[in-house]
Parts: structure tokens; sequence; C-alpha cells
């Protein structure tokens, strides 16, 4: 009997034992198992843009088109308007022109812009000063590829001043003054001020057929020889004047 009873408190130490054991067990906190697969916090949301191995990298840059504006001297130009206008295989009507203004050494940037081909345009813009004697011209540029850094030239032009006078010697205000070039297709034009004077600007070393277009709505020059408003002249010519005289009387 002695031996049943040290049995059954045997077995029910080793059970309480047991029990003890298992509950420590499942109340201390849970250790993570070590291995790459546990190298990220619990919780955390994977890295962006992460690669294979896990390490994270930044997300690309956009697209970015930069260039440089210059003279033909090579000198940086600042407050250019560069206009860009494409792709070129994207039908016209579907193109949205994009429009920056270079900074002080010259240079622009079109970000996110699509890669293709483009039409670009350069003029100097409204608050450019402009060398009186040698304007700088703008330019226009049919196909330029936005995957290569872009070098554009705006060249320096040269002046045509003048005058246009009436029969009487007096000014002529409104009057339209053309400059045609050699080739025909080329032309200039200005509009005379309340003295009649007028200002072309052209490229420099050329010649020019400079003569009195239009004249304003309302003018006449009825009974008067244009012979003497239309003039052959190189560029930078600074006193011509281009004047209507009064028509000869034709005998009988």
């Amino acid at each position: 009997m002695a031996k049943k009873m040290a049995f059954v408190l045997a077995l029910a130490g080793l059970v309480f034992v047991c029990t003890w054991l298992v509950r420590s067990r499942s109340s201390a906190p849970e250790q993570p198992l070590s291995g790459p697969a546990t190298t990220a916090a619990a919780g955390t949301e994977p890295a962006p843009h992460a690669g294979p191995d896990g390490s994270h990298r930044e997300p690309p840059a956009p697209d970015a088109w930069r260039g440089r504006v210059t003279d033909d001297a090579g000198v940086g130009l600042a407050g250019i308007d560069v206009t860009v206008d494409g792709p070129l295989d994207v039908a016209e009507e579907e193109r949205v022109p994009l429009a920056t203004r270079s900074g002080a050494d010259g240079g622009f940037e079109f970000a996110g812009l699509a890669p293709g081909h483009y039409a670009l345009h350069a003029q100097p813009g409204p608050n450019v000063k402009q060398d009186l004697d040698a304007p700088l011209l703008e330019t226009s540029l049919p196909d330029v590829s936005s995957a290569e850094p872009l070098l554009v030239t705006l060249p320096r032009g040269a002046v045509i001043r003048g005058q246009t006078l009436g029969g009487a010697h007096q000014p002529l205000a409104g009057y339209v003054v053309v400059g045609i070039g050699a080739d025909g297709v080329h032309t200039w034009s200005s509009t005379t001020d309340a003295e009649g004077r007028f200002e072309l600007i052209v490229p420099a070393d050329t010649t020019w057929d400079v003569q009195v277009s239009l004249p304003p709505v309302g003018a006449t020059s009825a009974g008067e020889n244009t012979q003497h408003t239309q003039r052959k002249v190189r560029a930078g010519t600074k006193d011509l004047v281009l004047q209507f005289v009064p028509m000869l009387p034709t005998g009988g």
C-alpha cells in the first residue's frame, strides 16, 4: 500500500513539473529565427524599388533634355526663349509644345520629356538687351534628338536703317518696308514710325532688295513715282532713304 501511494505522488509531481515547463515556454517572448529571410523588421513594408537582393534603390529620375544657348562666338546667352514641338512621329494635332527660358549661363532643361525627335525654336526673350548694331537673330532646328545634349547657336545679324519720305519730303508713318533676300524667298519687314523711320534686322554679310510694300489703310500714292522706293543694299546700311516722288506729266 505504501508503495502504491509513493508511486501516485511521484506521478503527480511529474505531471506538475511538465505543466509548469509548458506554461513557462508559452509565456516567454518569441525570438526571431536567424537567417536572410528575417533581416527586415517584422511588420515593415518592403522597400520601394528594391533590387533582387532586397537592397533599397532610389526611384529613377524623370528624363531631362539639357542644352545651352550661345551666340556665334560661344558666349552663353541668358533669357532666350526655347520651344520644342514633338515628338515628330506623333500626329501634329496631338503634340503639346513645351517652352523654357535659358539661365545665366545659357543653360536650359526640359524635364519629363518623352524620348524622340523634336522641332526646336529659339529667340531672344523680352528682357534680352540687344546690341543695336549686331542684334541676335532667332533660329530654328527642324529635327533634333532629345537623347543628345544640345548646343543652340543664335547668330548675330546686322541692321538696315532708313527713312521713307513722300513727294514733298514729308515722313511717311505706318508704311511697311520689306527686305527680300537674294533667293527671293526670305523676307524681313518693319513698319515706319511717326518720323518715317524703319529698321530691318537681317543676317550679316548679305544683300537685300528693300522696298516699300504696303501703305497704311486709306493712304494712296496716286500721282507719285515709286521708282525710288526700291533699293538693293547691303546689311549694315544705316542711311537708306526710300522716297516717293511726283510723276512727271506726260506730253501730248
